[in-house]
């Protein structure tokens, strides 16, 4: 089936009521999300969701207990308010202009790193914070100026609620990655690239060269930092990885793939 907006079909999946069971898939979604999905299944005790829902719910289903009470009682209120018939695309219309035009009476600023000061994040990761709430009015969106010496390397991590886009000025970094049966990879980074890391996806940066790395990071989060997990299980990991790349055995200039 075509899933272009423009397809009837489409539009009747996406306002189409089900069962949250029947719109994500407990089986497709990584183990480490599975609980979580199993709570906010049992929170809202049958409401049908839409398929956009779904999707909004398979970003947030590892989220932290409160953020799944608060997801479930949206759903819930959504349910209730909606008038029979309602076309959700004139309701998310209607809520998009109302934001508009509240983001409308936030003025332009401008913002550099040596107005700021150094934090260690809780990866351990030496960084300054440049444009992030509650400094600064920002909705969904953050940023810092991240810098690893040498030899350098993070604890293991995940972002379950932000997106992560960081482009390297200066040095090389490896962005170690774990995909859902928990294998790793390793992802080298030069300057001037950017690296996309998914909501979700159990990470930690590394700089095996001989000098600095200075990258630039954006996340999908109006507080820089504030979504954070440590994962010490694959700290090992981590420290087998840079012990192997300092013997030689593995070439960090290499794309892609398991390491």
């Amino acid at each position: 089936m075509t899933t272009s907006p423009d397809n009837p079909d489409h539009a009747r999946a996406n306002t189409q009521l089900l069962p949250l069971p029947d719109v994500l898939k407990p089986a497709a979604l990584p183990y480490w999300e599975r609980p979580r999905l199993a709570m906010l299944t049992d929170a809202l005790a049958g409401v049908p969701v839409t398929a956009d829902e779904g999707r909004a719910v398979a970003w947030l289903c590892q989220s932290d207990t409160d953020t799944v009470g608060r997801l479930a009682a949206l759903i819930r209120r959504v349910r209730a308010a909606e008038p029979a018939g309602m076309v959700r695309t004139e309701a998310a219309e209607a809520i998009r202009d109302a934001r508009f035009e509240s983001a409308a009476e936030i003025p332009v600023t401008l913002h550099t790193v040596i107005d700021q000061a150094a934090i260690m994040s809780r990866q351990g990761q030496p960084l300054v914070p440049v444009i992030t709430r509650p400094h600064i009015p920002t909705r969904g969106i953050s940023s810092a100026e991240v810098s690893m010496p040498p030899g350098h390397r993070a604890k293991a991590h995940v972002h379950f609620d932000t997106d992560i886009i960081v482009t390297v000025l200066y040095g090389q970094a490896v962005t170690l990655w774990w995909d859902r049966d928990g294998q790793r990879h390793g992802q080298p980074q030069s300057a001037g690239q950017q690296l996309h890391i998914p909501r979700g996806v159990p990470h930690a940066a590394v700089n095996l060269g001989p000098v600095p790395v200075i990258a630039l990071e954006y996340r999908s989060n109006s507080v820089f930092d504030a979504d954070n997990v440590l994962l010490p299980d694959f700290d090992a990991q981590v420290a087998d990885y840079a012990q192997a790349a300092a013997r030689g055995d593995i070439w960090a200039g290499a794309t892609g793939g398991q390491t």
